[in-house]
């Protein structure tokens, strides 16, 4: 089937499901911008799938599984240089960002900062800049050929007056030979009086835009800039001018020939993100210094408490305790509370460092065995108090994964965790691994209650609880492990059925490759 004529076709480059879901239904909340997407997750993928068919606008990810950074934007757009791109990216990624916008990104979006509206105003203003970049184009193209062979003046006013930018000529002195009726009609001047065009720009910019032009017109180069020029209703507006000379075979400069387009609404968007993006970084120092604080401050006295109540309960079984002394249930109680306590400030201080970009990782090469084998004895306990039982099956304990060892047995415990706690007494927990190419898939499938289909997208989201459970938690354990997996440019996803159970799985590379 043909696509759309009047949908915006949109190319989404990201490997992360939920980043890609989310900005589906962004898109399909804007009814001012009919769209259709087409989502790829790798770098190769994506290229294939612009050298087969025509896009609008790409949303590139810079973070893929075959490209990293710069490197991404630049491949990409050597397979479609017309194409424009925005960026995605994350608040510590900023520098990035903007350094894919000077290789020539369009623009670039905050992932945490962008809802329904953000992203359709970023696309919709992508497509039009490319839109009058590519008129522009053809402009100067048309004036250049004017120029060198003294023809086609009433096509390139014909055309001057065709696009919504200011159209200016110039002799070789910088003279005004031509101004576009737009200028008039934006201004309020009488085309009839002489005017020049300086009169309409703000003060405050006047003394540069001279010096700037001065420069320019003396070197013979082009001129950019921008600029503050004043509507008729007296309300300044930034535009950006650019004047290209045509210079002939002995380097003299013939005419210059220049626009100037209309940039207020850009300025202003740039403005207020750049605006957010201060605030957010100032909520989350301030959030992390607090944490830090709270954190010290609370792992004292929970490390005196857990001292405490093993001298009130000692767990060795050669010191005599008083059968009819209530003690040890008490300090038992204060025990399991006080390490409730400490896996809290864990938990809050590690979704801290993954929402900041600082959760370190130490990846080396791991056995899965000893993987399976260190999550089997860390969680046998837990399981056995239930009357459950953990299983393993596993056709590659032979083989090697490239990871954090420490984090990925998080990952494991905080899952089977889980499981337990929401599978019945007496069931089966089963930890599986199976390759698939360089890759090597972990899955612990349980045979719970099972996650409502519409709530699956959430259970990887900070504080999120299934509505049906009331099952005691901070509801940040697989936010955690998502941002886990996600430092290990690995994926993470939940599949499930009501009343047959969950299934966890995350892919890991195979250490072999390294």
């Amino acid at each position: 089937m043909s696509p759309d004529p009047s949908s915006v076709r949109i190319l989404l480059v990201e490997d992360n499901p939920g980043d890609a879901r989310l900005l589906r239904e962004f898109l399909s909340e804007d009814r001012r911008l009919a769209s259709e997407l087409v989502h790829k997750a790798s770098l190769k993928d994506a290229a294939f799938a612009l050298a087969e068919s025509s896009f609008d606008v790409v949303l590139l990810d810079l973070s893929l599984p075959d490209a990293q950074g710069l490197e991404t934007l630049i491949k990409l757009r050597e397979g479609a240089p017309r194409v424009p791109i925005l960026v995605l990216t994350g608040l510590d990624d900023e520098d990035t960002a903007l350094q894919a916008v000077q290789r020539g990104a369009q623009d670039y979006l905050v992932k945490d900062q962008v809802d329904a509206s953000v992203l359709g105003r970023a696309i919709r203003y992508a497509i039009e800049r490319r839109k009058a970049d590519a008129m522009e184009r053809q402009l100067l193209s048309e004036q250049t050929a004017r120029a060198q062979a003294e023809v086609g003046e009433q096509r390139f006013r014909g055309l001057a007056e065709a696009i919504p930018q200011i159209v200016w000529q110039l002799s070789p002195d910088g003279e005004f030979e031509y101004l576009s009726p737009r200028f008039f009609s934006y201004t309020g001047h009488d085309a009839r009086k002489a005017v020049t065009f300086n009169d309409s720009i703000h003060p405050a910019d006047a003394m540069q835009v001279v010096e700037s032009w001065g420069s320019a017109k003396g070197t013979g180069s082009i001129w950019q800039l921008e600029y503050r020029l004043r509507r008729k209703d007296e309300v300044y507006r930034w535009h950006l001018a650019r004047t290209v000379p045509v210079i002939d075979i002995e380097g003299r400069v013939l005419k210059w020939y220049g626009t100037a387009t209309d940039i207020d609404d850009q300025k202003r968007v740039e403005e207020e993100r750049g605006r957010l993006y201060e605030q957010a970084r100032a909520a989350i120092k301030s959030r992390d210094d607090l944490l830090a604080t709270v954190s010290h401050d609370l792992r004292s006295p929970l490390s005196s408490i857990l001292m405490s109540a093993s001298l009130l309960a000692p767990e060795d079984p050669k010191v005599p305790v008083d059968p009819t002394s209530k003690t040890p249930k008490y300090a038992g109680m204060i025990s399991r509370a006080a390490k409730r306590m400490d896996h809290l400030i864990r938990d809050l201080l590690d979704i801290a460092s993954i929402e900041s970009g600082h959760l370190s990782i130490n990846p080396a090469r791991v056995a899965v065995s000893q993987l399976l084998s260190d999550a089997f004895d860390a969680m046998q306990a837990t399981v056995a108090e239930k009357k459950q039982r953990l299983e393993t099956n596993s056709s590659e304990a032979d083989a090697f994964v490239h990871c954090d060892k420490n984090r990925i047995l998080q990952v494991l415990t905080n899952i089977i965790g889980n499981a337990s706690k929401f599978s019945p007494a007496a069931s089966a927990i089963v930890l599986a691994t199976v390759r698939h190419g360089d890759e090597i898939e972990f899955s612990i499938t349980d045979r719970g209650p099972g996650i409502v289909a519409d709530q699956l997208r959430h259970v990887f989201e900070r504080f999120w609880q299934a509505k049906e459970t009331a099952k005691a938690g901070t509801g940040l354990g697989l936010a955690i492990c998502r941002g886990i997996m996600e430092q290990h440019r690995g994926k993470i996803w939940v599949e499930s059925t009501m009343g047959v159970g969950t299934a966890f799985t995350f892919s890991l590379p195979v250490g072999d490759k390294f």
